[in-house]
């Protein structure tokens, strides 16, 4: 058999063993048996929603949803920074449920930071097939990503940062490798990853600075420009939407949290750790645990990975700067306070969410000396006990994940068949706990899930009643939509018709000039007779981001192409 058929084939296996590995540890990490119930208020039923949105809009003949009508009396969707667009998109076009998404979307999510941080750590820093599956199972498995991708969908493309680390470092070989870097980037900022982004740049910032030394500023230079320019042209369906909206209703941040550094050895080895001095927010913020076993062997692979490789100091940057990051504003010139001070990055909130990265860099450094350690073995029965401690290490978070997943939080669950959809009007938010089921019923909520600081409306009629009013005049009919409304009103003079939602300057209409009422609601200014008034919702900045998008996309595949005719 010629050399090159052999690696075909030894690149075949490892990919189906990596991808059954992964599997495996995914379906371990999800969330434990569906009940009747949907009890995960807000960010655990904030993706559901969003793809419930979707669905009944594709269902009903709408397209897909540029306004959201279910909470807040109606609000922006493309224009969310937090909201997934291409997974929504999935749910739409295929009509697949919100709860079914919700167990496979981390599950694949799982997966896909496994079989990642397998060709990260085998790649990058030179382990054996082993230990770099360890690493990728003990990430997946790690408490902050177990627990939030089952129950935050927008922190799924956590997962693909060590991708992003992966493609940086073939990128210094192949080119190709820096298109992908700049898509997995733009892929997180689509699926409403904002968190996921700034986090894969810091990681990517102490990942490449040695690499700058060694490389030369060159080859990384290079590397950065084709990322940037490939994720701001794929992104931009994305971006130029959410930077209109933002630039309406800038989010402010402010973010006080602080803590040591020995914060650090609750989070990553006490499952069962309360609130912490210092920190203001909800206890699986601090939750990274990996167990002791994984810990004990990240700190030995740290010393392992500097003294033996010292071109492994983009993992020990990694670990330092995302451990530095977790203490929080400490201080006026702490880490965290200077990055919030950036551009992008003054969206961001909670540090202890660096914990993560935290996971992911001591993943690969119990990787890096699991790999010293079997190379130091001679003998196959002494590696026996090293294996062991690894899958010890692996199965310790996973079973402490479920533990605290059984104990806080149920399955999303959505009725069946699908409830018949009433005519759409407002309901009171009593039962906002199942808001995940207002899309399916065709209604909605003044009441809000906030995300950022969206100007609300108020003085909202509720109950099944028409969604529009006329100053001295009749409304005949008002056909809601998803993405409109279509109303038949007569007026004695000129004047307004009310519509019964928030109002937003990216609505036009048929006839009249659209504007926002003292309440905050969407009117429409009509002359005098009777009118047939459209009322549609046209996001600033789509249509020119789904055509940089694709203009992108074209010229990435043309980049492909002539590099590959080029490597040849």
């Amino acid at each position: 058999m010629l050399p090159r058929q052999k690696r075909v084939r030894r690149a075949a296996l490892s990919a189906v063993g990596v991808t059954m590995a992964a599997v495996v540890v995914a379906l371990l990490v999800r969330r434990p048996t569906i009940v009747k119930d949907l009890t995960v208020v807000a960010d655990g039923q904030f993706g559901i929603r969003l793809w419930e949105v979707a669905r009944n809009a594709f269902a009903r003949g709408d397209g897909f949803p540029g306004w959201d009508r279910s909470v807040c009396a109606g609000h922006p969707f493309v224009g969310n920074p937090d909201a997934q667009l291409l997974s929504s998109l999935v749910a739409g076009v295929f009509g697949v449920h919100g709860d079914v998404m919700a167990r496979w979307y981390p599950t694949i999510g799982v997966a896909l930071a496994v079989a990642g941080t397998f060709l990260w750590t085998r790649r990058a820093l030179g382990l054996a097939w082993l230990p770099a599956l360890f690493a990728g199972a003990l990430f997946g498995a790690s408490g902050f990503l177990g627990l939030h991708t089952a129950v935050r969908m927008t922190f799924v493309p956590f997962a693909l940062i060590p991708w992003a680390l992966w493609l940086a470092h073939e990128a210094e070989r192949d080119l190709r490798a820096a298109l992908g870097l700049g898509a997995a980037l733009a892929l997180m900022l689509i699926e409403g990853g904002l968190f996921p982004f700034c986090f894969a740049l810091v990681a990517l910032t102490c990942a490449l600075i040695p690499r700058v030394f060694a490389a030369g500023v060159g080859v990384v230079s290079r590397i950065v420009a084709v990322a940037a320019i490939t994720c701001l042209l794929l992104g931009a369906i994305k971006i130029f939407p959410v930077m209109a909206q933002l630039a309406r209703a800038p989010r402010v941040v402010k973010d006080l949290d602080a803590g040591p550094f020995t914060d650090l050895i609750p989070m990553l080895g006490d499952a069962d750790r309360g609130a912490m001095p210092g920190r203001h927010y909800h206890i699986n913020e601090f939750r990274g645990y990996i167990g002791p076993f994984a810990f004990g062997m990240a700190i030995a692979g740290a010393g392992v990975a500097l003294i033996l490789k010292p071109r492994r100091i983009g993992l020990l940057l990694i670990l330092i700067g995302a451990a530095v990051l977790t203490r929080g504003r400490f201080a006026d010139w702490a880490p965290w306070t200077l990055l919030t001070r950036v551009p992008v990055f003054d969206q961001l909130q909670v540090p202890s969410r660096f914990v993560l990265v935290v996971d992911l860099a001591a993943a690969a450094a119990a990787a890096v000396a699991l790999d010293a350690s079997m190379r130091a073995v001679k003998r196959r029965a002494l590696m026996v006990p090293l294996l062991i401690a690894a899958v010890i290490a692996v199965l310790d978070p996973i079973a402490a994940g479920q533990k605290i997943l059984k104990a806080n939080t149920t399955d999303a669950w959505l009725p069946r068949p699908d409830p018949k959809p009433a005519r759409y009007h407002l309901v009171a938010g009593d039962d906002f706990g199942r808001m995940a089921t207002y899309p399916g019923r065709n209604v909605g909520t003044p009441a809000c899930q906030k995300v950022w600081p969206y100007p609300e409306g108020g003085g909202y009629a509720i109950g099944d009643v028409p969604q529009a009013s006329a100053d001295d005049g009749e409304i005949a009919r008002a056909d809601v939509r998803q993405n409109g409304a279509t109303i038949e009103a007569t007026l004695r003079k000129p004047g307004a018709a009310h519509l019964n939602q928030t109002f937003d300057p990216d609505f036009v209409a048929s006839i009249g000039q659209v504007r926002r009422s003292a309440k905050g609601t969407l009117d429409v200014l009509l002359p005098a007779g009777s009118h047939r008034l459209e009322v549609r919702y046209r996001p600033k900045g789509l249509l020119s981001g789904m055509i940089v998008t694709s203009m992108g996309v074209l010229g990435a595949i043309a980049a492909l192409v002539f590099l590959r005719k080029r490597a040849r």
